[in-house]
């Protein structure tokens, strides 16, 4: 597994939206994102966090996620870290998978705390692995589709045949 390098400091201007600290940039693959050293939030540039899950197995996560954070009240109001004057809304993802994250509606970047963060980064550990079961059962089940509509197709030529037996004997 590879280590998440941060990257040299041309500072990119990100704020932590729950500490005002600076974000320390990490790369991680084809996504860099920015994570709060404080309290542990990471931010996800417009649509980088998919790709972000998709390359999970290739690096050791551990140094992204504190083992514990302080989690904000729901209710509270954050800045965006990238337009800054811009407050983040809370983001539906995904159905029943328990992360809530922030998004700002201008940008379209992501802000999960430390808590939501460990709650997604279970979730796409889970999801990888039961991918290939789901991948197996979606095989068998296209294959078994594939058979019914043979046998549909085979009981309606029958059908068509009986149908014309009794016009012709009558």
């Amino acid at each position: 597994m590879s280590q998440l390098p941060t990257l040299p400091s041309p500072p990119r201007g990100r704020r932590c939206p729950e500490c005002s600290l600076s974000c320390t940039p990490l790369n991680c693959g084809p996504v860099v994102v920015d994570r709060c050293g404080q309290c542990g939030g990471v931010w996800f540039d417009d649509k980088k966090i998919g790709v972000f899950r998709e390359k999970l197995r290739e690096f050791d996560l551990s140094q992204l996620v504190p083992e514990s954070g302080a989690s904000l009240p729901a209710n509270t109001i954050l800045p965006c870290p990238r337009c800054r004057g811009i407050v983040l809304e809370p983001f539906h993802y995904g159905v029943n998978t328990g992360v809530k994250p922030l998004r700002c509606p201008r940008c379209q970047g992501i802000w999960l705390g430390a808590d939501q963060m460990r709650v997604f980064l279970e979730q796409a550990r889970l999801a990888q692995q039961i991918a290939p079961d789901v991948r197996g059962m979606v095989a068998a089940l296209t294959q078994q589709q594939k058979m019914l509509e043979k046998m549909r197709r085979r009981t309606w030529d029958w059908q068509q045949v009986l149908d014309w037996l009794v016009h012709w004997f009558r």
